[in-house]
């Protein structure tokens, strides 16, 4: 009798041993590998559970493969932007910055402090310390943007003048509620595929699911949302386009020097002004400040890969 209890404990860790191997097996198995970085598949799973948070769900619409192939996409420009960034070990973020981006997060997503962003990614079966580990490597690589082009940005100081002549005149401002699709390529003939790609895609999935298959903005992770935009602060090229969009519609394509555009425009409101000459210059300063800043950081970015080498391994 005792011998049988034996050979059946013998039978049960032997089953257990298997299937946590067969488990970390696949767990573990590689699926890309970029330069000296990889990305298994663990590490997809996660980054599905990191981007349904920002999306709103809205990424499982487009089915496992494609919701797959995102989240590899994703991994592969965050492991491009560490290869980068080791070539600067002298960047450092601080607490208060870290602590800055996670409240900001919290009000983005409506909850009131940084302890209750951490119980909510908790739930959602997230790991906060990865979270912290994404948002310090965005701002090491805005820091390290910055630096090397910070001497090539060019204010207009005509054009924010004549914006700033607007909005004095102006009594009343009109606002867009805006979420963007931005489509890059090198290739003409590619861009011009994608970008109708995207408008079918638009009439099948909706724009959110679009946004994160296609937009190479950084503002694909919340679903291309841009937030309540006043109109002095769109260039009149864009504006243009945006003006004559219906609430709920999308704008024809909008050719851009960084590829393609499409906007929805999900509300529009009027408001009074409520902030003075001085610090709506500050603003537009701002605004034209980023604008550059990204395109800097895009160009910066596609000059490293190019000199990366990205491998699929079969799944």
């Amino acid at each position: 009798m005792k011998t049988q209890v034996n050979l059946f404990r013998v039978v049960v860790l032997i089953l257990v041993f298997f299937t946590t191997s067969i488990k970390a097996t696949i767990t573990n198995k590689i699926l890309v590998s970029v330069g000296n970085e990889v990305i298994t598949e663990y590490d997809a799973v996660e980054e599905i559970t990191f981007l349904n948070i920002f999306s709103k769900e809205q990424v499982q619409q487009l089915g496992p493969k494609e919701t797959k192939k995102i989240a590899i996409d994703s991994l592969i420009d965050e492991k491009i932007k560490l290869i980068a960034l080791a070539m600067y070990p002298s960047l450092i973020i601080k607490e208060r910055q870290i602590n800055e981006s996670l409240i900001k997060l919290a009000r983005e997503l409506k909850i009131n402090n940084i302890e209750n962003l951490k119980i909510f990614f908790n739930k959602k079966k997230y790991n906060f310390d990865k979270l912290i580990k994404k948002i310090e490597l965005e701002l090491k690589w805005n820091q390290l943007i910055y630096q090397l082009n910070f001497n090539k940005i060019v204010i207009d100081k005509e054009k924010i003048d004549k914006k700033l002549k607007q909005f004095i005149a102006n009594q009343k401002q009109e606002e867009y509620l805006l979420s963007e699709i931005l489509i890059e390529s090198s290739n003409k003939n590619e861009l011009e595929n994608k970008s109708k790609d995207a408008i079918k895609s638009i009439e099948l999935n909706g724009f959110g699911s679009t946004v994160m298959k296609f937009s190479s903005s950084p503002s694909s992770l919340t679903g291309g949302n841009l937030g309540w935009v006043t109109q002095d602060e769109i260039s009149e090229y864009l504006l243009k386009y945006i003006k004559k969009t219906d609430v709920g519609k999308v704008t024809d394509r909008i050719y851009v020097p960084k590829g393609i555009m499409i906007f929805k425009i999900e509300d529009k409101r009027f408001v009074e002004k409520k902030i003075s000459v001085e610090e709506k210059m500050n603003k537009l300063i701002e605004l034209e400040r980023n604008k550059q800043l990204k395109q800097f950081s895009s160009s910066y970015f596609k000059q490293i890969r190019n000199n990366i080498v990205v491998k699929y391994f079969n799944e």
